[in-house]
């Protein structure tokens, strides 16, 4: 990742707790789950990647669940400030980790300009579609649990999860 990304990420992860720490969690499981099961599943993929694939989303299913259980515990009864922490850690949690997609080094390893070469992918409507696709599950699971409100969504857009 990003060192700004790598930077915010050891100042706010070991801070996490409760809800969102469950759903930071989230955040980076089912979005790359969702990859995952689109690569297992498709012919054109090299058949080790496909078995890596598959390995990958039958340990995950587990995880997922049991941060999908978690969370929900955690969020029950919760007086409504320590929820509206928890709902906004968790926006900004899903906008650093989903910039590590658009992951400018990469760019400028293969002579594009980096800041332009992020910025003109995450423009992209393609990659902004797949991108939303990806989190569909998580935003409508985290939207049930409580965790995106009206105060957050201009959050989640930037994330790219939520159209």
């Amino acid at each position: 990742p990003p060192a700004l990304v790598r930077h915010l990420g050891r100042a706010v992860l070991p801070r996490l707790r409760g809800a969102s720490l469950f759903a930071a969690a989230l955040l980076i499981e089912e979005v790359y789950d969702r990859f995952q099961r689109e690569a297992m599943g498709d012919e054109r993929v090299q058949p080790l990647v496909r078995q890596v694939s598959r390995l990958h989303v039958m340990e995950e299913s587990r995880h997922i669940r049991f941060a999908h259980s978690e969370l929900l515990d955690a969020t029950r009864g919760r007086p409504g400030a320590v929820l509206e922490f928890h709902r906004q850690l968790t926006a900004w949690c899903a906008m650093l980790a989903m910039s590590t997609y658009t992951n400018a080094p990469i760019y400028r390893a293969v002579g594009l300009d980096p800041r332009r070469a992020a910025r003109e992918a995450r423009a992209n409507p393609h990659f902004r579609r797949t991108m939303r696709w990806a989190g569909e599950r998580l935003v409508a699971f985290l939207t049930d649990a409580g965790l995106i409100t009206a105060l957050q969504r201009p959050l989640w857009r930037r994330s790219l999860l939520l159209g």
